[in-house]
């Protein structure tokens, strides 16, 4: 199970903090626990664009940043096989 959460560094890369379980593992990593990590995007092209660019950082940090809020942010990330998944699948609304 997890719990994810995003902040925007300086130098323009994404950090989630990650909680969650390890399912059959015996030992402390079986209990809900967290992790940092960084998302890294690596863009390549045959060609640039009209700004002599593989894409525009602006651009890709937005969509990046969209689908982190739709996808992870503020969600749990459970294995289809955690005895919890039915239970919090049945509460996925989101509270603004």
């Amino acid at each position: 199970m997890g719990i994810v959460t995003q902040h925007r560094r300086r130098d323009g890369d994404r950090r989630v903090l990650l909680r969650h379980r390890l399912l059959r593992y015996k030992g402390k990593c079986a209990h809900l626990h967290g992790h940092n990590g960084r998302i890294e995007i690596e863009l390549a092209s045959d060609s640039l664009n009209e700004q002599s660019m593989v894409a525009d950082f602006s651009d890709i940090s937005r969509i990046v940043k969209e689908w982190i809020d739709q996808n992870l942010d503020h969600r749990l990330l459970l294995h289809r096989d955690d005895r919890w998944s039915p239970v919090l699948r049945n509460t996925t609304s989101r509270s603004s």
